[in-house]
């Protein structure tokens, strides 16, 4: 009796190892082959595009391609700049015909959101979601990230199956399927009216609690400094755009925000002389141009687009474009 129920345990422990060392087999074999799919199929801007435009939710429904003149925008929303970078370094990686780089500036880049990108649940689930393809375990090693969700997103993405770039290769013989990349967005303003009335101190209050005198967003910063001397390495030039915010809004900022914003602008124009910043933070007064505090409607699109695509084309040398 003894031996027999010996026996079917050990049978059965056997067999819990041979599975787990399948699975450990197959796993390793998904996350290689998921790795080769990632770096064959990349992203690759269109061949015409000369002007390629990259960030947050400002640029995503702030500058319409289809205005200025051979440009792509791959914005999405919430996008900091820690993402951006590793984005253009894996999009980039291959030669493209990308000859100006535009992506956005705002002191809201140094609220309480861009230091929680990774650590808040319901943002992290939907940052994993778009960078699996080009970011690696030791790269979350810098930021504070929620390690649940992490585990989970490895799982999903870098392990398992990956349905989606399968997709892309049967893309490739098939082009009426289409490719999709997560970490790829793309313009789309919708006009909508804008409100009677805001609350601007209410709105402020959600980004810069009162009372709080901290300068979030440090570590997202280093990598707005990665994205300038990656790009101008790549021989592209750097156009930092400051995103127009209502004139109320921007007047209820907290002061050492307002005034380490304007530090890292000036910062920026002394060390990178051959980047270009175009400061529109202040200039659109006219309330019809946005669709709330922050963001452009599509009347403001059209008006910010149109003013950096006649800057573009008026300049033989974008690197002596001059902020306004």
């Amino acid at each position: 009796m003894y031996n027999s129920n010996f026996i079917r345990h050990f049978k059965i422990i056997r067999r819990a190892i041979i599975f787990l060392c399948l699975f450990g087999v197959l796993s390793i074999g998904t996350y290689f082959l998921n790795t080769y799919i990632f770096r064959k199929y990349i992203y690759s801007p269109p061949s015409q595009a000369e002007i390629l435009i990259v960030g947050d939710s400002f640029v995503a429904s702030g500058l319409d391609p289809n205005i200025i003149d051979n440009s792509v925008n791959i914005g999405m929303a919430q996008e900091p700049w820690v993402i951006s970078y590793y984005k253009l370094k894996y999009i980039l990686e291959d030669d493209t015909n990308i000859k100006k780089l535009l992506f956005p500036y705002s002191p809201l880049y140094f609220s309480k959101t861009y230091d929680e990108v990774f650590s808040d649940k319901n943002i992290s689930q939907e940052m994993y979601s778009r960078i699996y393809p080009f970011l690696n375990i030791n790269d979350y090693e810098q930021f504070e990230y929620n390690k649940t969700v992490f585990a989970e997103g490895f799982l999903r993405y870098k392990i398992f199956p990956n349905f989606q770039y399968i997709g892309n290769i049967l893309s490739r013989i098939l082009p009426i399927i289409g490719a999709k990349y997560p970490y790829i967005g793309k313009y789309g303003s919708a006009f909508a009216p804008p409100p009677l009335t805001y609350d601007y101190r209410a709105e402020v209050e959600k980004a810069f609690p009162s009372g709080d005198q901290k300068i979030y967003g440090r570590a997202n910063l280093q990598y707005l400094d990665s994205i300038i001397h990656f790009i101008h390495k790549k021989n592209i030039q750097p156009i930092i755009v400051g995103f127009p915010v209502h004139r109320e809004f921007y007047d209820v900022l907290p002061s050492h925000i307002v005034n380490f914003s304007d530090s890292v602008k000036e910062t920026l124009c002394k060390e990178y002389p051959f980047a270009s910043f175009l400061d529109y933070t202040t200039s659109f007064e006219n309330h019809s141009l946005f669709r709330n505090t922050t963001h452009l409607n599509l009347a403001g699109a059209e008006k910010l687009s149109g003013l950096l695509n006649s800057i573009l084309n008026e300049e033989g040398n974008v690197s002596s474009l001059k902020g306004d």
